[in-house]
């Protein structure tokens, strides 16, 4: 849904966390180039990098709604895969073998685990190359998955996608949310990741 991606990015250009659209047409969408280093999961670990992309999600997470124009998507993850799920079945196409009633079943218990959550505007795609660094300061591209979420999804996201151990993991909630905080969170925060974890294991379609 391009047009999401669309205002998305221009939100997040006008929040001061993406480059400025320079073209929107048809399929395409080109934003200003940006002279920096693509970071890698490596990067994204390193204790110079941490605090900086910490603020970079908060700031995504409550200053994108107020530039964000037009209707707003939400991505609930769950949902996603209830509907990879129902296409592989519909279409009979599953080449990977997976037993998609398993995962069904696995996608309720952790949707049940997760419980009631917090809305903010997530980024939903973590990735270390969606972190650009020009020298000076972080820069947050690639806003296809741009939607409301719960924090834990993008926390757990940026975890799992950058293969942090578990005391960085611990460093990143309590970082993220400015204090220590409770298990029942942590819980909370093990149930996101768990179900990226099931994500990964569904082929992705357009």
């Amino acid at each position: 849904m391009r047009f999401n991606e669309l205002a998305a990015t221009r939100a997040a250009h006008a929040a001061g966390l993406s480059p400025a659209v320079v073209y929107a047409g048809y399929g395409c969408l080109v934003s200003r180039f940006i002279e920096g280093k693509t970071l890698t999961p490596q990067d994204v670990r390193e204790n110079r990098n941490f605090e900086r992309i910490v603020d970079l999600l908060r700031r995504c997470h409550h200053d994108i709604p107020r530039h964000f124009q037009g209707p707003a998507l939400i991505f609930w993850v769950f949902q996603v895969i209830r509907q990879y799920l129902r296409l592989l079945e519909e279409q009979h196409s599953n080449p990977f073998a997976i037993d998609l009633a398993s995962l069904a079943r696995s996608n309720a218990q952790l949707e049940t685990a997760l419980g009631p959550v917090s809305i903010v505007f997530g980024h939903n795609d973590l990735l270390a190359a969606n972190l650009i660094d020009d020298g000076t300061r972080l820069w947050l591209i690639d806003w296809d998955y741009a939607g409301f979420n719960s924090p834990l999804f993008d926390l757990a996201n940026l975890a799992s996608n950058n293969e942090f151990p578990s005391e960085l993991e611990h460093a990143l909630l309590d970082c993220y949310f400015g204090k220590p905080v409770s298990a029942e969170l942590r819980q909370c925060f093990v149930a996101s990741e768990a179900i990226r974890g099931e994500m990964l294991k569904s082929p992705p379609l357009e």
